[in-house]
């Protein structure tokens, strides 16, 4: 593999931890989070629910500015913020389509096509 392959890799990894990081904080109650009493976990179940999200969301986080900072270094960042923005804006539209049952009309999947058809191009564009 080569270097730019090895870079679109890390920007389409950094658009998947952009997704896990934006469903983490979908997850996430501050308000819950500050009331835990982290010397006791009385209910292991709350607990966890509460404290998962915030892990992820620091976890993913990070894993996202790697990465993306990463591909940076050989592709153009321009070229690496819309791979990361377009592929992470699909997927989450599907998962909330799909998982969440969001509403969507064709004409908002025709404009997905148009902003995945984007990135094939600047990825068919960069070397």
């Amino acid at each position: 593999m080569n270097e730019y392959t090895i870079a679109w890799i890390f920007a389409l990894l950094a658009s998947l931890f952009e997704v896990c990081w934006l469903l983490s904080l979908k997850y996430l109650n501050m308000k819950d989070l500050t009331a835990l009493k982290w010397m006791r976990f009385e209910n292991v179940g709350e607990s966890l629910a509460t404290v998962l999200p915030f892990i992820g969301y620091l976890t993913f986080g990070l894993a996202n500015v790697i990465c993306f900072s990463i591909a940076s270094k050989k592709l153009p960042t321009a070229v690496v913020f819309a791979t990361w923005l377009a592929v992470a804006l699909v997927i989450t539209t599907i998962i909330d389509v799909s998982y969440f049952k969001e509403n969507y009309s064709w004409v908002q999947l025709l404009f997905i096509v148009v902003i995945l058809l984007g990135v094939v191009g600047l990825k068919l564009s960069t070397n």
